[in-house]
């Protein structure tokens, strides 16, 4: 009887792992044939950007109390800014409590106010003077003048854009490179980095991949960290799933093209570990407090 009972698991085991196989197989084959579907991606080098980004940071012990009142003090003064198109886009993120190594700073909420392409960068000292004037002032961590980098403006999914936003997992990474390198780095950003993210996003494998570098930090103590880098990087769990098959094979395809054919996608992030420390964590996006491009 025993032996009877344990042959049955086993075939039941055995069928279900069958079954798991055959349907992993299938799936598979439909992410392979979808993505034929899609243009080749061709890389063409983008002009530098123009367009400036204030990004803030706070260091908030309760989320749930800071967003009541960034909503009650400081969203309205935004929101004001954005239907005058003023402002384009604010995109507002909470994560863990983040912190450099070598550093006691540590923040825990990041507001990314992305400006119209015609407003002055002055607007800056306006918002950051309203928001020392809040209640929000106390909590308030860093104010940096940001710059978009060129080729890395992938804000929304291909495929049903704003609607999916919602659905992204994402990350934020703030960067901390070695001044006597950033040349090197952010050219390298611009020819490989940058595009093999666009390249997956143009296949609907990734859902955002927004980049920011530093042009001049506004507000911070001497206890935070002055990052030069700043991405924001998403995807849904349906792009993870398909993007399984092709992501490191895009990645060593543009590392080929960009630095020869012995580079790959592992041994070109070693080498930018030796220049650079990121710090990063998985944010969750207020949607209610979002305020979307126009």
């Amino acid at each position: 009887m025993r032996n009877m009972m344990i042959k049955k698991i086993g075939k039941g085991l055995l069928l279900f792992i069958i079954g798991i196989v055959v349907i992993a197989g299938i799936l598979l084959i439909y992410i392979i044939v979808e993505d034929q579907g899609y243009e080749e991606y061709q890389f063409k080098e983008s002009k530098m950007e123009t367009r400036k980004a204030l990004i803030l940071t706070w260091d908030a012990s309760s989320v749930e109390d800071f967003w009541k009142t960034y909503e009650k003090e400081f969203f309205p003064f935004l929101d004001n800014l954005h239907q005058k198109g003023k402002i384009a886009l604010v995109l507002p993120f909470e994560h863990k409590a983040l912190k450099h190594p070598d550093k006691a700073g540590v923040w825990t909420n990041c507001v990314i106010i992305l400006f119209d392409k015609n407003t002055d960068e002055e607007l800056s000292n306006q918002i950051i003077s309203t928001l020392q004037e809040s209640e929000l002032s106390s909590l308030f961590c860093t104010a940096d003048l940001m710059r978009l980098q060129k080729g890395l403006d992938m804000f929304y999914p291909i495929k049903n854009g704003i609607s999916k936003e919602k659905h992204l997992n994402q990350t934020i990474e703030y960067v901390f490179s070695q001044p006597e390198h950033r040349e090197e780095y952010y050219a390298a950003q611009y020819l490989w980095s940058g595009p093999a993210m666009a390249d997956l996003h143009s296949r609907d494998k990734a859902g955002r991949f927004i980049g920011f570098e530093l042009d001049k930090r506004l507000f911070g103590s001497e206890i935070m960290p002055e990052w030069d880098v700043a991405h924001v990087f998403a995807f849904t769990t349906w792009q993870m799933i398909k993007s399984i098959p092709f992501f490191y094979g895009t990645w060593n395809k543009h590392a080929k093209r960009v630095f020869g054919e012995e580079m790959t996608f592992k041994k070109k992030l070693a080498e930018w570990d030796k220049i650079r420390l990121n710090v990063k964590g998985s944010a969750k996006q207020n949607m209610s407090l979002t305020l979307q491009q126009k």
